[in-house]
C-alpha cells in the first residue's frame, strides 16, 4: 500500500496545517513498504531523503518549526505565508536532471538530482504539480522582445532564467514565442504542446510578410503596387491550418494616378471647372483667340465676379484704374445684380423752422459762424450749408458732417459719398495702411455692420465719385471684408485700387492667389481645390496684365505659385503638362536655353532657382 504524503498549498497562510489533511508520524512508520523496482522499498527512500534534508542547507526566508499537534517538522516561509512538510533546500538540481525532466520538476524533499529523478519516476504527476506549486515568483524584469504580459526573472536556487505570465501566473524556462497555456486540471505548465527546450536552444522567427497589398509612389504621378502570392509546395503537400503559409513575390502593376482620380472628382488637377483649359495653359504661350474664350467662357458664370474684373482687365489691355472703359465696366458690374436699390430715407430729419429771424440778425452784423450754428439748431441744413460755404474750411466740414450724420441713413453709400465730398474721412498715411490687420478706418463703425450685403453698392459709389485718396478708401474696404470673411469681395476691391501681387509669406501682402485667403498654409501650397482655382484666376489677371506690354510685363510672385502648380501636374502625371509650365516660367524670369549666360531677375532668390532647375533635369 502506497503512503500519499499531502504538503500544504501554495496560497495557505502560516498557520500549521491540521493534521488531519497529513498523515502522522507513526502512520508514516507503520505503513507498509512498497517496492520501486530498484531494490529499495520505499521506506528507504524516505529515510535516505529524511537525512539528506536534515544536512541540506535551507532556501532564503525559510525558518524550521515542530508541529505541536503530531510533532513533524515543518517549513514556512514569513515573506510569502507559504508553509510545506519538505525541507527546502537551497542546493540547485543538476544540469542533467533539468534536461530529463519537465521544467516545472523541483527537487523532492531535498534528495540528490539521482533520486530526485527516482521520485519524480514514482509520482509523476505529483512531482509535476509540486514543482509547478513550488516555482519561484517573477522579479518584474521585462525583455522588450517578449511577448505581452510575459517577463523575465532567474530562480534564486538555481540561477537559470525562466519567464513569468504576469496575467496567467504560468512560468516556463524556455522562452516564450507563442502564448503559453496551462491546463487547469492539473495544474502542469504546457508550451502550446510543444517540448521544453532549453534557453540555448531558442531561436527567434523571421518575421513574416504581410499578406496585403504594398504600394510605393513614384515621379510623374505613378503608383507601383504588389500584392505578395502563396508559394507552391514543390513536394505537393498542403501546409496545415496551424502553419503559416509562405508568400513571394507577386506581379507589379503601375498605375498612373491621372487614371486613377476621375477627371470630375474634385481634387483633381487640374480642377473639374478648368477641363478646357488643358488645351490653352499654360496661358502665357498660348494663342490670345484661345486665351480670351476661355476667360470669358469663366467670367460667364454670374457668381464668378472675379472673373468678370479679369474679363473686363483683358478687354482693356489689362487695365482697370485709368482707364475710363474699364471704369464704367466695373460699375456696370457691381450693379448688375441690384435690380431694385434699397429706398433712402433721411432719419431724424425734423421740419425746419420757419422763424429765421435770428439767422437774418446775425448776418446783418457779419456773424457767419454764429448764423451756421443757430440754422442747425432749427434742422435748417440747407442754409447752413449756405453760409457755411462762405466760411472756413472746418467749418463748412463740421455742418457737411452734422447733416450726414442727422439727416442721412449712417452707413449707406449716400452717407458715405457726402462724407468723401465734404473730406470728412480721413485718409491714413501710407506707412499705416501697409498693415492689413489696421482695423482703425471708418469701415469699422458700428454704422457699416451690414457691408457683406451692400459692399457692391459703397464700392460702385466710390468709382463713380472719385475724390482724392478714393484708392486709400477703397483698399480700407477691402481689408474689412477680409477681416469678415469676405475673400472675394475684398480681391475685388484689391485689384480695382491696388493691383501688387505679394509674396505669401509677408504679413502685408494683401494679393496673391486670386479668390483664396494665402494666409492658409493648405492654400499656399495649393493643396486645396478653392486654391487651385485661384491659382487660376491669378494666372489669367497675369496674362491680361500682360496684353498692355508682352516684351517685359510678369507678376514676380506667381512664378512660384507656376512652379508648385507644375509640380503637382507631374504628380497627378501630366508630365508633358508640368513642363510647358516650367518653359513658361523660365520665359518669365528670364533662364534661357543656356543657363549660364541668362541674367535671373533679383526677385528670385537661389533656392527657388535651384530647385527649380532641380525639377527641370527630372521632367526633361
Amino acid at each position: 500500500e502506497e503512503v500519499s504524503l499531502v504538503k500544504p498549498t501554495r496560497n495557505s497562510t502560516s498557520e500549521v496545517p491540521e493534521t488531519s489533511q497529513e498523515a502522522s508520524a507513526s502512520e508514516v512508520e507503520g505503513s507498509t513498504s512498497v517496492d520501486d523496482g530498484s531494490g529499495e522499498d520505499q521506506s528507504s527512500f524516505q529515510s535516505k531523503s529524511a537525512s539528506a534534508q536534515e544536512t541540506s542547507e535551507l532556501e532564503d526566508d525559510w525558518q524550521e518549526a515542530t508541529d505541536p499537534s503530531s510533532g513533524k517538522v515543518y517549513y514556512y516561509n514569513p515573506v510569502t505565508n507559504e508553509t510545506k512538510w519538505e525541507r527546502p533546500v537551497k542546493k540547485a538540481p543538476s544540469v542533467s536532471t533539468f534536461a530529463a525532466a519537465s521544467p516545472a520538476l523541483q527537487s523532492i524533499g531535498g534528495a540528490s538530482a539521482a533520486d530526485s529523478v527516482s521520485a519524480y519516476s514514482l509520482d509523476e504527476s505529483r512531482g509535476a504539480s509540486e514543482g509547478a506549486e513550488g516555482m519561484p515568483s517573477a522579479n518584474e524584469t521585462v525583455d522588450d522582445e517578449l511577448p505581452p504580459n510575459w517577463a523575465e526573472a532567474k530562480d534564486p536556487s538555481s540561477g537559470k532564467t525562466y519567464y513569468f505570465n504576469e496575467k496567467s501566473n504560468e512560468t516556463q524556462w524556455t522562452k516564450p514565442t507563442a502564448p503559453v497555456k496551462s491546463d487547469p486540471s492539473t495544474g502542469s505548465l504546457k508550451s502550446s504542446g510543444e517540448s521544453v527546450q532549453s534557453t540555448s536552444e531558442f531561436r527567434v522567427p523571421a518575421r513574416p510578410r504581410p499578406a496585403h497589398a504594398i504600394a510605393s509612389f513614384g515621379f510623374g504621378g505613378r503608383l507601383c503596387v504588389m500584392i505578395p502570392q502563396v508559394a507552391a509546395s514543390l513536394s505537393g503537400v498542403k501546409p496545415s491550418s496551424n502553419e503559416k503559409p509562405t508568400l513571394r513575390r507577386g506581379p507589379i502593376v503601375i498605375h498612373r494616378l491621372k487614371e486613377l482620380i476621375p477627371r470630375d472628382h474634385k481634387y483633381s488637377v487640374p480642377s473639374p471647372d478648368n477641363a478646357t483649359a488643358s488645351s490653352v495653359v499654360p496661358l502665357i504661350s498660348s494663342h490670345e483667340k484661345e486665351v480670351q474664350s476661355y476667360i470669358e467662357g469663366k467670367a460667364s458664370c454670374q457668381d464668378n465676379l472675379l472673373w468678370k474684373v479679369i474679363n473686363i482687365a483683358a478687354n482693356n489691355r489689362g487695365r482697370l484704374r485709368n482707364e475710363r472703359r474699364s471704369n464704367e465696366a466695373v460699375v456696370e458690374m457691381l450693379l448688375a445684380d441690384d435690380a431694385e436699390t434699397t429706398p433712402v430715407r433721411p432719419t431724424n430729419l425734423a421740419s425746419p423752422s420757419n422763424d429765421m429771424k435770428e439767422v437774418q440778425d446775425l448776418l446783418l452784423r457779419g456773424e457767419r459762424e454764429s448764423a451756421v450754428s443757430e440754422a442747425l439748431d432749427n434742422k435748417n441744413y440747407a442754409l447752413a450749408l449756405l453760409i457755411a460755404s462762405f466760411c472756413d474750411r472746418t467749418t463748412y466740414q463740421i455742418v457737411a458732417r452734422r447733416f450726414a450724420d442727422e439727416a442721412l441713413p449712417q452707413g449707406s453709400p449716400l452717407h458715405t459719398v457726402s462724407l468723401l465730398f465734404s473730406e470728412n474721412i480721413e485718409i491714413p498715411p501710407n506707412d499705416e495702411l501697409a498693415d492689413p490687420t489696421m482695423q482703425s478706418s471708418f469701415w469699422y463703425d458700428d454704422s457699416y455692420d451690414n457691408l457683406s450685403s451692400n459692399w457692391r453698392q459703397q464700392l460702385a459709389s466710390i468709382m463713380s465719385n472719385r475724390t482724392p485718396g478714393w484708392e486709400k478708401i477703397t483698399i480700407m474696404l477691402g481689408d474689412r471684408l477680409m477681416q469678415a470673411g469676405e475673400c472675394q469681395a475684398a480681391h475685388v476691391c484689391y485689384l480695382i485700387s491696388y493691383g501688387h501681387f505679394g509674396s505669401p509669406s509677408k504679413v502685408t501682402t494683401r494679393l496673391n492667389l486670386l479668390g483664396c485667403d494665402h494666409r492658409i498654409a493648405m492654400n499656399a501650397a495649393l493643396m486645396t481645390p478653392e486654391s487651385i482655382e485661384s491659382f487660376e484666376r491669378s494666372e489669367a489677371f497675369e496674362w491680361a496684365r500682360r496684353k498692355g506690354n508682352r516684351k517685359g510685363t510678369h507678376i514676380p510672385n506667381i512664378q512660384p505659385l507656376k512652379f508648385r502648380y507644375a509640380q503637382l501636374l507631374a504628380d497627378f502625371g501630366h508630365e508633358e503638362l508640368a513642363r510647358k509650365y516650367l518653359l513658361s516660367i523660365r520665359m518669365c524670369i528670364g533662364i534661357g536655353s543656356d543657363d549660364n549666360n541668362s541674367a535671373v531677375s533679383d526677385s528670385y532668390d537661389s533656392e527657388f532657382i535651384d530647385a527649380l532647375r532641380l525639377f527641370d533635369d527630372r521632367i526633361c
